[in-house]
């Protein structure tokens, strides 16, 4: 069966739109515009970062986040850290994370007092890899969590043993 004319020229078939490509800048209008893209990457970096403050030994001693919140770090005479301290924001004042801090031969933290009160200890086997860490009320206390590491001699892929609401678990 043949079609009338006027019904087979209402019959379209779909095209993609046509896209017209813009000609590329000139030299001259990119360095124009090179002073605004600048301003503009620093807003962008300002609002997304931290603000670092180091002393002169090149130890991190503050640190301003965007909301307003500062970190600060508490060296001691050694330049070890013995305190992290935190505000939320310029009208209050600084709330103690962590303190106490005792330290392995090798610089590793072995005990730390949080700022809960509770007190987090690790201990390293020769290797210095964690064999067990632990979370009690009490200096290397392990009423609130202890968890255990066992690694094999030619692999680190040990199993782990971990106490939770007084029920010792093993995971592999």
């Amino acid at each position: 069966m043949l079609l009338p004319l006027a019904s087979a020229s209402r019959v379209r078939e779909a095209r993609p739109p046509i896209r017209l490509k813009s000609p590329p800048l000139s030299k001259s209008v990119r360095r124009a515009d090179a002073p605004r893209r600048a301003r503009n990457r620093k807003r962008r970096a300002a609002r997304c970062r931290a603000v670092l403050s180091p002393d002169l030994s090149g130890a991190l001693i503050e640190e301003t986040y965007p909301s307003g919140r500062v970190v600060k770090n508490v060296l001691d005479n050694d330049g070890d850290l013995a305190m992290v301290q935190s505000k939320k924001n310029q009208n209050a004042g600084f709330f103690n994370y962590a303190k106490n801090f005792s330290y392995t031969a090798a610089g590793a933290v072995s005990l730390m007092q949080l700022g809960s009160g509770r007190w987090e200890s690790t201990q390293f086997n020769a290797r210095l890899q964690p064999t067990q860490i632990a979370l009690g009320t009490i200096q290397n206390g392990t009423d609130k969590l202890k968890l255990n590491f066992d690694y094999g001699t030619t692999t680190n892929n040990g199993y782990q043993d971990f106490l939770i609401n007084g029920k010792w678990k093993t995971r592999l």
